[in-house]
């Protein structure tokens, strides 16, 4: 269960680090507000969403609950700051390289699932490394396969 649960929440590895990148923005603007109010309104809906979805399908839903609000926060901050910041990016190019992680992240999934059943190691230890290397692996190419450009940003 842990492990199926870990794999439901990689997927909303990609909008917690978009979010989060966004909240620095209004961080270094002096608006700390704006995030915090986010915070509180996305906290009462994972809250809501996760009662309400623990009722169907129990842990999973409350898991489920909690990806769902990450999209939903990017969603909100996102808005707040187009409106409030004159930074011009295209979304339409923004959500075709999310969708592509997203993508990669639930084809890496399945594919980890797969292996989990064949691949029978018993040291715990050895499992996390392999597993970690493999499933790193997999989704880097699936990334380079989908011509993602993250491989193209320069820090």
């Amino acid at each position: 269960m842990v492990f199926i649960s870990a794999l439901i929440l990689a997927v909303s590895l990609p909008s917690n680090g978009i979010r989060d990148l966004l909240y620095r923005y209004f961080y270094t603007n002096k608006d700390t507000f704006t995030p915090f109010l986010n915070s509180i309104v996305i906290s009462i809906v994972n809250i809501i969403l996760s009662i309400i979805l623990a009722q169907f399908i129990g842990l999973f839903g409350i898991i489920l609950g909690t990806v769902m609000a990450s999209y939903i926060s990017l969603t909100l901050i996102s808005t707040k700051f187009i409106k409030k910041f004159t930074i011009h990016f295209s979304v339409i190019k923004l959500i075709k390289e999310n969708i592509k992680i997203i993508i990669s992240t639930i084809i890496t999934i399945l594919i980890s699932v797969g292996i989990k059943h064949f691949l029978l190691i018993e040291n715990l230890y050895i499992t996390i490394i392999i597993y970690t290397i493999l499933i790193s692996f997999i989704f880097i190419v699936l990334l380079k396969i989908l011509k993602s450009n993250v491989f193209k940003i320069n820090l």
